[in-house]
């Protein structure tokens, strides 16, 4: 004889209902695996500026160009004005740090991310000035554009980082499960 089958997906409603929650165990999780992904992308811009990564050297141009004036001028790379790197912490002038129902987003593109930049001109002298947003100047230089290098900013995590960034998801995901099965 056949009998009613009965499943209570309560449980299961309100875990995925979490999820899409903007607080609560899940979420810290996200957020949390943001600020790793963060510090390791930040983490390897500073290794490779220093010339210890895969970026390309600064051409002999624009070092030249940089030791004008007092002939001091840094040889390191993307680290001119500091704004590049500064994006990259949480709250920084053009960091973008936001959820969405799906995770989180980190990079480029917050508040204050419109840069001013003075173009060359003929001949390596100073040009017009121009806008250009944060994000659209790393992705030139993540992608490489015209006589600009392609400078990895943007890269996927190395396996240290996805570890950390699985086990934080994972805590997330544990402390919600016990929070609906209690």
């Amino acid at each position: 004889m056949a009998g009613d089958v009965r499943i209570n997906i309560q449980p299961f409603m309100r875990f995925t209902a979490q999820v899409r929650n903007t607080s609560g165990p899940i979420r810290t999780g996200l957020r949390q695996s943001g600020a790793i992904y963060l510090g390791f992308v930040r983490r390897r811009y500073v290794r490779n500026s220093r010339g210890g990564g895969d970026w390309p050297g600064l051409s002999p141009v624009t070092i030249k160009r940089r030791r004008r004036g007092n002939g001091s001028g840094s040889k390191a790379i993307l680290r001119d004005t500091g704004t590049l790197l500064g994006a990259l912490t949480r709250g920084g002038r053009g960091n973008q740090f936001r959820d969405t129902r799906r995770g989180v987003v980190v990079g480029y593109g917050g508040s204050g991310s419109v840069v001013r930049r003075r173009s060359r001109g003929k001949g390596g002298g100073g040009g017009a000035t121009s806008t250009t947003s944060l994000a659209d100047l790393a992705g030139i230089h993540n992608f490489g554009r015209g006589h600009i290098p392609q400078r990895q900013i943007i890269a996927e995590p190395d396996a240290q980082t996805l570890n950390q960034i699985t086990q934080s998801i994972t805590r997330g995901l544990v402390a919600s499960l016990k929070q609906q099965t209690s």
